[in-house]
């Protein structure tokens, strides 16, 4: 096989992006333009249009600059940026507009065709122009490209031809401004207008597509697309000047070949039309299938393994098929100025995603992106908002459904997992995203209690099975808090399959894991807490157990620890006791010796932590709350009723929330609740190892300890 890099600037994207923008839409519409916007209208139209293309032209060019271009063009532009989902997504809206471009240019051959010779049929000639091109493409792009010489040499002295017409005995006055007669007129009429004329600069893909073929595209793309794009801009308004002269509005919009009769040679004129439309099909149908063959090398359509196939002199032949296939379904469309429109969106769509992609990289900051040609961030940027503002104003309907249909076509290719070599710049996307969220956040008035989510930090001390640690920490997770699994093991334990294990348990909640290697566990467990203090999304709960090894001297230095890092506590009961499905949930609530005050309760320092937490159980494992404590006379049990009764309406409890006031001391209370399946109770400042050795004596079921932060609040 030969080598696919045989193409430089000139011949590999000079000429065939300058002869696709010098091509059908200059000839056989740039007058009837003019016609109906006026030549200040016509210019407005262009600017629009170049300043799309031209800001496309240069995000390509720089971008092209920054990284080794693959196949595929613009496909692989954004692909290797935004990921082969969105790659393949806006790769295939390209290819068809590619695609339908090549019927395009074939209609407009027609209507050059059928000025000379009226009586031929219209589908034969379509045919015949078609089978011409799909042949000089089957043959090689080689041979294209010389053809493409020639076209372009035809193409310059046909402007010469123009400028020494008849026209310039009895010039016609300018008309400024356009009524859009033909459109409408108004707003609606200009902007029908520019969707017609828009195709015009859609060439400047044209070089890009041919870049698995270029023998240096970091350098043959940006100066062989941008000089064409200013030339070929230059002679658009120049044009548009010359047409304003040759004759009347009405002449221009009425008569598409007024081009050619105020031509100095007519037959000439015609000719170059046949030759400029043509070679537009010609190097469209050259670039497409390349698009194609790209998708089809990183697996991302059907039928992938025969489409990357190339011919024995690299061309990519079965990708040249299907494309002649579609471009020949299409020219069942017959009008030039029914697919103009559509193609126009396909287009824009893909241009607003080039310039997203520069927008994206540059504004990211990252050290890779060190492109060759450097561009001001606003090129870009107004190169994607124009693209997508000019697609929702000229045909609404048809953008919302190309946006649909690419959203549409992200999920596909999502579900199918297509994996590539090449890596992308997503996460460094939601990375940046989340940084700057959290700048933002904390400039903002701090308000911990209302946006409390649960985060917990897990410490695991050894290798003993923590399977019911880690589903109390998944039950009070979920749905939206975060566990930290930190592991802290032996400083010569080098393996990671606690680290494994744990990742496959926390597949619902947002979940981290880490090794601590020590040999002093308990005392890094408490420099850890003081690190993580200052973390932005730094956990709020430390969840430890009974049975973990901690001694009581160690677990009242945690307690003091966290109370000082403002984090709360769940101390779990050992293991052995499971919480099993529905049941009962006691939430123990210390009596008030003076007052039953919700404050008060909230400022002793466990409430919130508790009734969050007993909301969370009985949410998970559908378990009824209820809320106990202990009076000691009867004069107390109606207003220690009537706090309880309040506590549930001002924490929103569950409905099925129960109460009990009981009469008797707390031990004797404790023994009757031997229906309950957990207990939930206030943690002692400082630590009493005695109190929870007798509770759970006392107690068969689970039993949780828990300590407030003070930055949880049920009240808000």
């Amino acid at each position: 096989m030969s080598t696919n890099n045989k193409f430089g600037t000139f011949a590999g994207v000079f000429t065939p992006t300058a002869i696709t923008i010098l091509g059908v839409i200059m000839y056989l519409r740039h007058g009837w333009v003019v016609g109906n916007a006026g030549l200040l209208g016509a210019w407005l139209i262009i600017i629009i249009a170049i300043g799309i293309s031209g800001a496309t032209a240069l995000s390509l060019s720089s971008i092209s600059t920054n990284t080794r271009l693959h196949a595929g063009g613009a496909y692989g532009i954004i692909s290797r940026s935004l990921g082969i989902e969105a790659g393949s997504s806006i790769g295939i809206a390209l290819y068809l507009a590619q695609t339908l471009a090549v019927t395009m240019y074939i209609f407009g051959f027609r209507e050059g065709w059928l000025s000379i010779f009226p009586e031929h049929p219209e589908l034969l000639i379509d045919l015949l122009a078609f089978g011409g091109v799909l042949g000089i493409t089957l043959i090689s792009s080689t041979l294209a490209a010389k053809v493409q010489y020639f076209v372009l040499a035809i193409t310059a002295l046909s402007l010469v031809c123009i400028a020494f017409g008849p026209w310039r005995e009895a010039p016609a006055p300018i008309e400024w401004w356009g009524s859009y007669q033909a459109t409408g007129g108004g707003y609606d009429g200009f902007w029908i207008v520019f969707s017609v004329f828009f195709p015009a600069v859609t060439g400047v893909m044209a070089g890009a597509n041919m870049s698995g073929e270029l023998i240096n595209p970091k350098r043959s793309i940006p100066k062989g697309t941008l000089s064409a794009v200013v030339l070929c801009s230059v002679v658009y308004f120049w044009l548009a000047y010359l047409l304003a002269r040759v004759a009347p509005s009405k002449d221009l919009i009425a008569n598409t070949n007024i081009m050619v009769e105020q031509s100095w040679s007519p037959l000439f004129m015609e000719f170059s039309i046949l030759c400029a439309t043509s070679s537009s099909a010609l190097a469209t149908l050259v670039g497409s299938p390349r698009i194609l063959q790209a998708l089809a090398e990183d697996q991302a359509i059907p039928g992938s393994k025969w489409l990357a196939q190339r011919s024995e002199d690299g061309e990519p032949r079965n990708a040249i098929y299907i494309t002649g296939a579609i471009s020949l379904v299409a020219l069942s469309l017959r009008d030039l100025n029914a697919i103009a429109p559509l193609i126009t969106i396909f287009f824009l769509t893909t241009y607003g995603a080039i310039n997203g992609v520069v927008l994206i990289e540059q504004g990211l900051g990252l050290v890779s992106f060190r492109p060759r040609l450097r561009i001001p961030i606003w090129i870009p940027t107004i190169g994607a908002f124009g693209a997508f503002l000019a697609m929702l104003i000229i045909n609404p309907e048809l953008s919302v459904l190309a946006i649909s249909s690419l959203f549409l076509a992200y999920a596909v290719f999502s579900r199918r997992q297509v994996h590539v070599q090449h890596g992308d710049v997503r996460s460094n996307i939601f990375i940046a995203i989340a940084r700057w969220l959290t700048r933002e956040a904390r400039s903002l008035p701090q308000s911990d209690a209302r946006a409390w989510i649960p985060a917990l930090l897990c410490p695991i001390l050894d290798k003993k099975d923590h399977k019911h640690s880690l589903e109390l920490a998944l039950d009070i997770s979920t749905p939206r808090g975060s566990v930290t699994l930190l592991h802290i093991v032996d400083e010569n334990d080098h393996s990671t399959d606690h680290e494994i294990e744990a990742t496959a348990r926390f597949k619902t909640v947002h979940f981290k894991t880490t090794t601590l290697r020590t040999n002093a566990p308990q005392q890094a467990l408490t420099t850890a807490l003081q690190v993580l203090r200052h973390e932005t999304f730094r956990p709020n709960i430390l969840s430890l157990g009974l049975d973990d090894g901690y001694s009581p001297e160690h677990l009242n230095t945690l307690l003091r620890e966290a109370q000082n890092q403002k984090m709360g506590v769940v101390l779990r009961s050992p293991d052995d006791r499971e919480i099993g499905e529905g049941g009962i949930i006691s939430v123990w609530i210390r009596p008030q010796k003076e007052s039953w005050s919700i404050r008060v309760a909230q400022e002793q320092g466990a409430l919130d932590l508790s009734l969050l937490v007993a909301i969370r159980l009985a949410q998970r494992h559908k378990m009824r709350i209820c809320l106990i404590t202990t009076i000691t006379n009867t004069e107390e049990r109606k207003p220690a009723e009537q706090y309880l009764s309040d506590l549930i309406d001002v924490a929103r409890l569950p409905r099925r929330t129960e109460t009990q006031a009981l009469q008797i001391d707390f031990w004797t209370a404790l023994q009757q609740q031997k229906g309950s399946a957990v207990h939930i109770f206030g943690l002692p400042s400082p630590y009493k190892p005695l109190f929870i050795k007798e509770v759970l004596e006392q107690s068969s079921s689970a039993c949780l300890f828990i300590q407030s932060s003070g930055h949880e609040s049920i009240v808000v």
